[in-house]
């Protein structure tokens, strides 16, 4: 099995090639450690192939669809043929852990009061973590207030929010790893 780059995105595709030397014809098989991941119904090739006889470096391919790995669980990917088994570790990233985001002062005038907003307390072992500040708009988008970078607060004045909602809004930030 061909090494990977990891930790690997579990919201994407993933590829891993082999291959199977063998004197004798054999049944090649993908499988995986964890039973909480349907290979049959996750994979978008193949999980048997049989190996002509005198095969020399026979190449095999095995691709999971993205979203079928849970993220932060390493999985330990194997091919076995005729008894003999070759594994692969492999690690799902997941974004930063939860830290704390504040918004200050709770109450402003649209367009006008200059709003402070940080965060902290984020966990990661992919470092920079990195933050985009936002809102919510009233049609429901994020409206970016402080593009991604790593820096930690921000000052932004508001729109006022939906009179349904006494015009608060909806602020949020966003982490990411490197």
């Amino acid at each position: 099995i061909d090494t990977i780059v990891n930790p690997v995105n579990p919201e994407k595709n993933l590829y891993i090639s082999a291959s199977v030397s063998s004197t004798l014809s054999c049944v090649a098989s993908w499988g995986i450690d964890d039973a909480t991941v349907n290979m049959s119904s996750v994979a978008r090739t193949p999980l048997s192939v049989a190996i002509p006889s005198l095969a020399n470096n026979y190449a095999l391919f095995l691709v999971l669809a993205a979203g079928s790995l849970a993220p932060r669980v390493e999985y330990t990917l194997s091919l076995s043929c005729s008894g003999v088994v070759n594994s692969i570790l492999v690690q799902a990233n997941g974004p930063p852990i939860k830290g704390v985001f504040q918004v200050s002062p709770v109450v402003g005038t649209e367009l006008t009061t200059s709003f402070y907003m940080a965060t902290q307390l984020w966990d990661d072992v992919h470092i920079p973590i990195t933050y985009q500040f936002e809102y919510i708009s009233l049609q429901g988008s994020s409206m970016v207030v402080q593009m991604r970078s790593e820096l930690s607060s921000g000052y932004s004045s508001l729109p006022a929010g939906s009179t349904d909602l006494n015009n608060n809004i909806t602020c949020r930030v966003r982490a990411f790893d490197s």
